[in-house]
Protein backbone atom coordinates (compact mmCIF):
# COMPACT_ATOMS: atom_id res chain seq x y z
CA UNK A 1 0.00 0.00 0.00
CA UNK A 2 1.23 3.48 -0.85
CA UNK A 3 1.97 5.71 2.13
CA UNK A 4 -0.83 8.18 2.74
CA UNK A 5 -0.44 11.51 4.51
CA UNK A 6 -3.71 11.99 6.35
CA UNK A 7 -2.97 15.33 7.96
CA UNK A 8 -0.10 17.83 7.80
CA UNK A 9 0.11 21.14 9.62
CA UNK A 10 2.91 23.54 10.56
CA UNK A 11 3.16 24.85 14.09
CA UNK A 12 2.22 28.51 14.67
CA UNK A 13 5.94 29.20 15.08
CA UNK A 14 6.70 27.57 11.70
CA UNK A 15 9.48 25.55 13.36
CA UNK A 16 7.98 22.05 13.21
CA UNK A 17 5.32 20.34 11.10
CA UNK A 18 2.99 17.68 12.46
CA UNK A 19 2.12 14.84 10.09
CA UNK A 20 -0.26 11.90 10.55
CA UNK A 21 0.91 9.18 8.17
CA UNK A 22 -0.55 5.79 7.22
CA UNK A 23 1.93 3.42 5.54
CA UNK A 24 -0.53 0.51 5.38
CA UNK A 25 1.10 -1.25 8.34
CA UNK A 26 0.67 1.41 11.01
CA UNK A 27 -0.33 5.01 11.57
CA UNK A 28 2.09 7.42 13.20
CA UNK A 29 2.19 11.04 14.28
CA UNK A 30 5.44 12.73 13.24
CA UNK A 31 6.83 16.09 14.31
CA UNK A 32 9.54 17.18 11.89
CA UNK A 33 11.67 20.35 11.73
CA UNK A 34 10.79 22.69 8.89
CA UNK A 35 14.01 24.73 8.57
CA UNK A 36 16.63 24.02 11.22
CA UNK A 37 18.44 20.78 10.35
CA UNK A 38 19.84 20.62 13.89
CA UNK A 39 16.38 20.00 15.36
CA UNK A 40 15.40 16.35 15.77
CA UNK A 41 12.34 14.74 14.23
CA UNK A 42 10.01 12.92 16.68
CA UNK A 43 7.37 10.24 16.21
CA UNK A 44 4.70 8.39 18.16
CA UNK A 45 2.61 5.35 17.21
CA UNK A 46 -1.16 5.87 16.87
CA UNK A 47 -2.41 2.43 15.75
CA UNK A 48 -1.59 -0.77 13.90
CA UNK A 49 -3.27 -1.37 10.55
CA UNK A 50 -2.28 -5.05 10.45
CA UNK A 51 -2.25 -7.83 13.07
CA UNK A 52 0.22 -7.04 15.85
CA UNK A 53 3.49 -8.97 16.10
CA UNK A 54 4.03 -11.15 19.15
CA UNK A 55 7.16 -9.25 20.18
CA UNK A 56 8.66 -5.78 19.74
CA UNK A 57 9.01 -5.09 16.02
CA UNK A 58 12.82 -4.76 16.03
CA UNK A 59 13.15 -5.91 12.42
CA UNK A 60 11.19 -2.92 11.14
CA UNK A 61 13.29 -0.57 13.25
CA UNK A 62 16.50 -2.03 11.79
CA UNK A 63 15.16 -1.46 8.28
CA UNK A 64 14.06 2.10 8.99
CA UNK A 65 10.36 1.20 8.85
CA UNK A 66 7.85 2.51 11.40
CA UNK A 67 7.33 -0.43 13.80
CA UNK A 68 3.97 -1.90 14.72
CA UNK A 69 3.33 -2.23 18.44
CA UNK A 70 3.42 -5.75 19.79
CA UNK A 71 0.22 -7.63 20.67
CA UNK A 72 0.49 -7.12 24.44
CA UNK A 73 0.98 -3.35 24.03
CA UNK A 74 -1.96 -2.41 21.81
CA UNK A 75 -5.72 -2.40 22.30
CA UNK A 76 -6.41 -3.96 18.88
CA UNK A 77 -4.24 -7.05 18.21
CA UNK A 78 -5.99 -7.69 14.86
CA UNK A 79 -5.38 -4.15 13.55
CA UNK A 80 -7.70 -1.21 12.83
CA UNK A 81 -8.82 0.70 9.75
CA UNK A 82 -7.38 4.01 8.61
CA UNK A 83 -8.36 7.48 9.91
CA UNK A 84 -10.15 10.21 7.99
CA UNK A 85 -8.74 13.72 7.99
CA UNK A 86 -12.08 15.30 8.91
CA UNK A 87 -12.10 13.32 12.15
CA UNK A 88 -8.78 14.70 13.33
CA UNK A 89 -7.95 17.80 15.36
CA UNK A 90 -4.59 19.23 16.37
CA UNK A 91 -3.29 21.14 19.38
CA UNK A 92 0.24 22.49 19.74
CA UNK A 93 2.03 22.96 23.03
CA UNK A 94 2.45 26.66 23.70
CA UNK A 95 6.25 26.30 23.37
CA UNK A 96 5.76 25.01 19.81
CA UNK A 97 7.83 21.86 20.36
CA UNK A 98 5.08 19.39 21.22
CA UNK A 99 1.78 18.44 19.59
CA UNK A 100 -1.46 16.59 20.36
CA UNK A 101 -3.78 14.79 17.93
CA UNK A 102 -7.51 14.41 18.64
CA UNK A 103 -9.74 11.79 17.02
CA UNK A 104 -13.47 12.53 17.06
CA UNK A 105 -12.82 15.13 19.75
CA UNK A 106 -10.88 12.81 22.06
CA UNK A 107 -7.16 12.95 22.70
CA UNK A 108 -5.59 10.14 20.64
CA UNK A 109 -1.82 10.69 20.77
CA UNK A 110 0.78 13.29 21.58
CA UNK A 111 4.45 14.11 21.24
CA UNK A 112 5.55 16.12 24.30
CA UNK A 113 8.45 18.61 24.48
CA UNK A 114 10.40 15.98 26.44
CA UNK A 115 10.07 13.41 23.65
CA UNK A 116 13.20 11.28 23.43
CA UNK A 117 14.11 11.59 27.10
CA UNK A 118 14.61 8.23 28.84
CA UNK A 119 13.38 6.36 25.77
CA UNK A 120 9.91 7.93 25.80
CA UNK A 121 8.83 9.41 22.46
CA UNK A 122 5.12 9.92 22.96
CA UNK A 123 1.78 8.87 24.39
CA UNK A 124 -1.04 7.02 22.62
CA UNK A 125 -4.60 6.18 23.66
CA UNK A 126 -4.42 2.82 21.85
CA UNK A 127 -1.23 1.80 23.65
CA UNK A 128 -1.75 -0.46 26.67
CA UNK A 129 1.89 -1.01 27.70
CA UNK A 130 5.19 0.65 26.76
CA UNK A 131 6.72 -0.49 23.47
CA UNK A 132 8.93 1.08 20.79
CA UNK A 133 9.06 4.43 22.60
CA UNK A 134 5.27 4.75 22.91
CA UNK A 135 3.57 4.67 26.33
CA UNK A 136 -0.11 4.58 27.31
CA UNK A 137 -2.05 7.84 27.40
CA UNK A 138 -3.78 7.68 30.77
CA UNK A 139 -6.08 10.18 32.45
CA UNK A 140 -4.44 9.18 35.73
CA UNK A 141 -1.34 11.03 34.52
CA UNK A 142 -2.69 14.23 36.05
CA UNK A 143 0.43 16.30 35.40
CA UNK A 144 0.24 15.61 31.68
CA UNK A 145 -3.51 16.23 31.57
CA UNK A 146 -3.08 19.56 33.35
CA UNK A 147 -0.41 20.54 30.85
CA UNK A 148 -2.73 19.75 27.94
CA UNK A 149 -5.54 21.76 29.54
CA UNK A 150 -3.14 24.68 29.94
CA UNK A 151 -2.30 24.47 26.23
CA UNK A 152 -5.99 24.50 25.33
CA UNK A 153 -6.60 27.57 27.48
CA UNK A 154 -3.46 29.25 26.12
CA UNK A 155 -4.59 29.11 22.48
CA UNK A 156 -8.23 29.86 23.30
CA UNK A 157 -7.22 33.14 24.98
CA UNK A 158 -5.10 34.13 21.99
CA UNK A 159 -8.07 33.98 19.65
CA UNK A 160 -9.15 37.31 21.17
CA UNK A 161 -7.20 40.18 19.49
CA UNK A 162 -7.60 42.36 22.58
CA UNK A 163 -5.68 39.81 24.65
CA UNK A 164 -2.41 40.72 22.92
CA UNK A 165 -3.05 44.46 22.99
CA UNK A 166 -3.89 44.45 26.71
CA UNK A 167 -0.74 42.46 27.46
CA UNK A 168 1.41 44.71 25.24
CA UNK A 169 0.09 47.92 26.80
CA UNK A 170 0.67 46.59 30.33
CA UNK A 171 4.24 45.61 29.50
CA UNK A 172 4.99 48.96 27.85
CA UNK A 173 3.55 50.76 30.86
CA UNK A 174 5.89 48.79 33.09
CA UNK A 175 8.87 49.78 30.94
CA UNK A 176 7.82 53.43 30.85
CA UNK A 177 7.78 53.69 34.63
CA UNK A 178 11.57 53.25 34.51
CA UNK A 179 12.65 54.50 31.10
CA UNK A 180 10.04 57.16 30.28
CA UNK A 181 7.74 57.16 27.25
CA UNK A 182 8.94 54.98 24.40
CA UNK A 183 10.29 56.87 21.37
CA UNK A 184 9.88 54.13 18.76
CA UNK A 185 7.98 50.86 18.48
CA UNK A 186 9.16 48.33 15.91
CA UNK A 187 6.87 45.42 15.03
CA UNK A 188 8.33 42.20 13.69
CA UNK A 189 6.21 41.73 10.58
CA UNK A 190 8.11 38.91 8.88
CA UNK A 191 6.66 36.17 11.11
CA UNK A 192 3.10 35.09 11.86
CA UNK A 193 3.85 33.96 15.42
CA UNK A 194 4.79 34.78 18.08
CA UNK A 195 3.75 38.44 18.00
CA UNK A 196 6.93 40.37 18.79
CA UNK A 197 8.11 43.96 18.85
CA UNK A 198 11.00 46.08 20.08
CA UNK A 199 10.46 49.31 22.02
CA UNK A 200 13.08 52.06 22.02
CA UNK A 201 13.62 54.47 24.92
CA UNK A 202 16.09 57.28 25.68
CA UNK A 203 17.49 57.78 29.17
CA UNK A 204 20.83 58.77 30.71
CA UNK A 205 22.29 59.44 27.25
CA UNK A 206 21.54 55.88 26.21
CA UNK A 207 19.24 54.37 23.64
CA UNK A 208 17.53 51.51 25.44
CA UNK A 209 15.96 48.62 23.52
CA UNK A 210 13.44 46.27 25.13
CA UNK A 211 11.68 43.28 23.61
CA UNK A 212 7.88 43.13 23.71
CA UNK A 213 6.22 39.73 23.35
CA UNK A 214 8.76 37.14 24.45
CA UNK A 215 6.85 36.68 27.70
CA UNK A 216 3.57 36.14 25.82
CA UNK A 217 4.43 32.41 25.87
CA UNK A 218 6.85 30.00 27.55
CA UNK A 219 10.31 29.59 26.10
CA UNK A 220 10.96 26.04 24.84
CA UNK A 221 13.32 23.53 26.47
CA UNK A 222 13.72 25.39 29.78
CA UNK A 223 11.75 22.66 31.54
CA UNK A 224 14.40 20.12 30.56
CA UNK A 225 17.29 22.30 31.70
CA UNK A 226 16.56 23.64 35.19
CA UNK A 227 15.05 22.24 38.37
CA UNK A 228 12.58 25.13 38.71
CA UNK A 229 11.46 25.87 35.13
CA UNK A 230 8.60 28.13 36.25
CA UNK A 231 11.23 30.66 37.32
CA UNK A 232 12.71 31.02 33.82
CA UNK A 233 9.90 30.21 31.34
CA UNK A 234 8.86 33.81 30.67
CA UNK A 235 11.37 36.55 29.83
CA UNK A 236 12.01 39.82 28.04
CA UNK A 237 15.43 41.17 27.05
CA UNK A 238 16.87 44.68 27.52
CA UNK A 239 20.00 46.21 26.03
CA UNK A 240 21.39 49.67 25.23
CA UNK A 241 23.61 51.57 22.81
CA UNK A 242 25.37 54.93 23.12
CA UNK A 243 24.45 56.02 19.58
CA UNK A 244 21.71 55.18 17.09
CA UNK A 245 22.38 52.36 14.63
CA UNK A 246 19.68 51.61 12.07
CA UNK A 247 20.17 47.85 12.29
CA UNK A 248 19.86 47.65 16.07
CA UNK A 249 16.05 47.14 16.29
CA UNK A 250 16.35 44.32 13.75
CA UNK A 251 19.11 42.68 15.77
CA UNK A 252 16.95 42.81 18.90
CA UNK A 253 14.06 41.34 16.92
CA UNK A 254 16.24 38.41 15.86
CA UNK A 255 17.29 37.90 19.46
CA UNK A 256 13.65 37.98 20.58
CA UNK A 257 12.49 35.25 18.20
CA UNK A 258 15.57 33.08 18.71
CA UNK A 259 14.05 30.69 21.33
CA UNK A 260 11.17 29.66 19.07
CA UNK A 261 13.18 29.53 15.86
CA UNK A 262 15.83 27.24 17.30
CA UNK A 263 13.92 25.47 20.10
CA UNK A 264 16.23 26.85 22.80
CA UNK A 265 15.67 29.03 25.82
CA UNK A 266 17.68 32.06 26.92
CA UNK A 267 18.78 32.58 30.50
CA UNK A 268 21.65 33.38 32.84
CA UNK A 269 25.08 33.29 31.13
CA UNK A 270 23.74 32.05 27.81
CA UNK A 271 25.36 33.58 24.76
CA UNK A 272 23.95 34.79 21.46
CA UNK A 273 26.03 35.01 18.29
CA UNK A 274 24.38 37.33 15.76
CA UNK A 275 26.53 36.61 12.72
CA UNK A 276 26.81 40.35 12.03
CA UNK A 277 30.15 41.94 11.19
CA UNK A 278 29.58 45.09 13.23
CA UNK A 279 31.47 45.18 16.56
CA UNK A 280 29.68 44.35 19.80
CA UNK A 281 26.66 42.72 18.15
CA UNK A 282 26.96 39.46 20.08
CA UNK A 283 25.58 39.13 23.61
CA UNK A 284 25.93 37.50 26.97
CA UNK A 285 22.51 37.09 28.60
CA UNK A 286 22.46 37.98 32.30
CA UNK A 287 20.01 38.28 35.17
CA UNK A 288 22.15 40.88 36.95
CA UNK A 289 22.03 44.55 36.03
CA UNK A 290 24.77 47.14 36.47
CA UNK A 291 22.57 49.86 37.95
CA UNK A 292 25.05 52.60 37.17
CA UNK A 293 24.58 51.89 33.47
CA UNK A 294 21.05 50.54 33.10
CA UNK A 295 18.08 50.23 35.43
CA UNK A 296 16.02 47.07 35.77
CA UNK A 297 12.29 47.35 34.94
CA UNK A 298 9.86 46.78 37.81
CA UNK A 299 8.23 43.47 38.67
CA UNK A 300 5.84 42.17 36.04
CA UNK A 301 3.76 38.99 35.85
CA UNK A 302 1.59 37.62 33.07
CA UNK A 303 -0.79 34.67 33.30
CA UNK A 304 0.40 34.16 36.88
CA UNK A 305 3.98 33.69 35.68
CA UNK A 306 6.81 35.96 36.77
CA UNK A 307 8.59 37.67 33.86
CA UNK A 308 12.39 37.88 33.99
CA UNK A 309 13.91 41.01 32.50
CA UNK A 310 17.24 39.78 31.18
CA UNK A 311 20.18 41.96 30.24
CA UNK A 312 21.79 41.46 26.83
CA UNK A 313 25.38 42.55 27.43
CA UNK A 314 27.11 43.41 24.13
CA UNK A 315 30.42 41.65 23.57
CA UNK A 316 32.90 41.28 20.74
CA UNK A 317 33.35 38.16 18.65
CA UNK A 318 36.72 37.68 20.36
CA UNK A 319 34.94 37.58 23.71
CA UNK A 320 32.76 34.69 22.52
CA UNK A 321 35.85 32.77 21.50
CA UNK A 322 37.31 33.37 24.94
CA UNK A 323 34.06 32.24 26.55
CA UNK A 324 34.28 28.93 24.70
CA UNK A 325 37.75 28.43 26.12
CA UNK A 326 37.42 29.85 29.66
CA UNK A 327 33.70 30.36 30.35
CA UNK A 328 31.39 33.30 30.92
CA UNK A 329 32.60 34.24 34.47
CA UNK A 330 36.11 34.85 33.10
CA UNK A 331 34.95 37.34 30.47
CA UNK A 332 32.58 39.07 32.91
CA UNK A 333 35.48 39.67 35.28
CA UNK A 334 37.44 41.14 32.38
CA UNK A 335 34.54 43.44 31.48
CA UNK A 336 34.05 44.64 35.05
CA UNK A 337 37.74 45.33 35.49
CA UNK A 338 37.60 47.71 32.52
CA UNK A 339 34.54 49.42 34.05
CA UNK A 340 33.92 51.54 30.98
CA UNK A 341 30.34 52.26 29.92
CA UNK A 342 31.45 52.47 26.29
CA UNK A 343 32.53 48.86 26.49
CA UNK A 344 29.06 47.82 27.56
CA UNK A 345 27.11 50.21 25.39
CA UNK A 346 29.18 50.70 22.24
CA UNK A 347 29.24 54.03 20.46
Amino acid sequence: MKTQIILEEASPYETFAATVEDDGRSIYLYMSPLKDENLEAKAVWIRNRIPAPADTDKESMKNGIAPCLKKSSCSHPDGLGTIQKENLGILWFQEGNGVCIYLDGKLEALIPPWSGKDGLFGYSAQCTAPDAGTVPLLETNTGLMERIKENEEFWEKRKDPSFWSNYRDSLLENYEKIYGNHKQYYTLSDRKYPPLAVAEFEKNNLLIYATVGMSFQNMPMAELSVKDPESVLRAEIITARATREEWMPGLMGRLAVYPWLYNRWLGQEHTYESGLTQPFTDFIILKEYEESFLERPGNFSFENKHVNFLLALPVHQEDLLLIKAKGVPHILKKIREKAKPAYRWPS
